[in-house]
């Protein structure tokens, strides 16, 4: 009977590779012994409704008598983090992002399975990976993680949005604690109930600014009420006013925003093809005798960011590379898909560390139809 090498890693980053080794003993030697692999996720989080989306069939080595399946890039296929909508007050969470799977597996002997299948313990399947700044990932000790890969000090516009991604990991209520500091050397609250936190399950929440009658220099986030060490989150204000704002999907399951603050572009393009058949007789002669189809149009923009720091620019490669990525108008998210992305490094009497980017929103509309 086969069995697992080493257990399944509590908790792993699905965009780092996960291998598996399966090792048995009395391979026959003169007949193909291989390891049937099947990979199960849940639908929902924590209801065990499992759900086969992966079958491996791999060779055993018979001088080692040592199988291996490599499953993250099944797992990643598996996961998917939604984006938190801006019309929803307090904490929503993340679903999706992290879920558990477990393994069923058998020996197949000359393409036989040679026995029933043993199921492997659950572990935690997260949407993530390591990120382009750091080698790695470390929750060692820590109450939770801010999933963002931007810098933990950061700017923010006038009447930019801020969203704040959640990693709990571990369970408690929880107080999201906002320090106000003007710049006169003062401060002020502006704490938040989170409510009631599980480990590993994600949430997200916008911070809304409370009335204040003082000038913000910097607002400090930490979070009460989580056993571990805690992170600090700090965004220093600055004057000029965000033109736009995207949600985008990091490499750490979370969600991040980009104000734009640079000149931005809006086009509408039409498209269709011309048909060349005949019309029916008879057809009026201010009608002519042929006609167009497939009529499509489509709205794209041309949005740069302006000035940012080298750290905030590196981090953007999650915006071009995920591609997952929302335009917010207004209280709603407008999916994007990025067409091209360059980063501007050095210009004469130009903003250094810009991005521009060209998109177009994910919908193309139809003649006969509204989609």
């Amino acid at each position: 009977m086969p069995s697992l090498k080493s257990p399944l890693p509590a908790i792993h980053p699905v965009r780092d590779v996960l291998k598996v080794i399966f090792e048995t003993s009395g391979l026959p030697a003169d007949l193909p012994a291989e390891i049937e692999c099947i990979l199960e996720v849940e639908r929902t989080f924590g209801e065990a409704d499992w759900e086969a989306v992966a079958e491996y069939l791999n060779p055993f080595d018979q001088t080692t008598e040592e199988a291996a399946v490599v499953i993250n890039r099944a797992l990643i296929g598996a996961l998917k983090a939604t984006p938190p909508h801006p019309s929803v007050s307090g904490v929503q969470p993340i679903a999706n992002s992290i879920l558990q799977y477990r393994l069923r597996y058998r020996l197949v002997i000359d393409g036989e399975g040679a026995e029933s299948y043993t199921t492997s313990s659950t572990a935690l399947a997260w949407l993530a990976g390591s990120s382009y700044l750091d080698n790695g990932i470390d929750l060692t000790g820590k109450a939770y993680l801010f999933q963002t890969t931007k810098p933990l000090s950061r700017h923010y516009s006038q009447n930019e949005k801020i969203l704040l991604s959640i990693l709990p990991l571990s369970t408690g209520t929880a107080t999201l604690a906002a320090t106000i500091n003007f710049t006169d050397g003062t401060d002020q609250a502006g704490n938040v109930a989170l409510g009631a936190l599980t480990a590993n399950r994600p949430v997200a929440i916008y911070y809304g600014i409370p009335a204040v009658a003082k000038t913000i220099a910097n607002i400090e986030f930490t979070i009460t009420g989580l056993t571990g060490t805690a992170e600090k989150l700090t965004y220093k204000l600055i004057s000029r006013p965000a033109k736009a704002q995207l949600i985008y999907a990091n490499s750490l399951g979370g969600f991040d925003t980009l104000a734009l603050l640079g000149k931005n572009e809006s086009n509408h393009t039409d498209d269709g093809q011309v048909f060349e058949g005949q019309l029916l007789d008879p057809t009026a002669f201010d009608e002519g005798n042929f006609e167009s189809f497939n009529q499509s149009s489509s709205d794209s923009f041309v949005l740069r960011s302006g000035f940012m720091g080298l750290k905030e620019r590196e981090a953007l490669k999650d915006l071009t590379l995920r591609n997952q990525a929302y335009l917010m108008d207004a209280l709603d998210l407008r999916k994007l898909v990025i067409e091209n992305a360059s980063y501007q490094l050095a210009k004469d009497r130009d903003f250094f560390y810009s991005l521009t980017i060209s998109a177009r929103f994910a919908h193309i509309n139809h003649a006969l139809s509204r989609s």
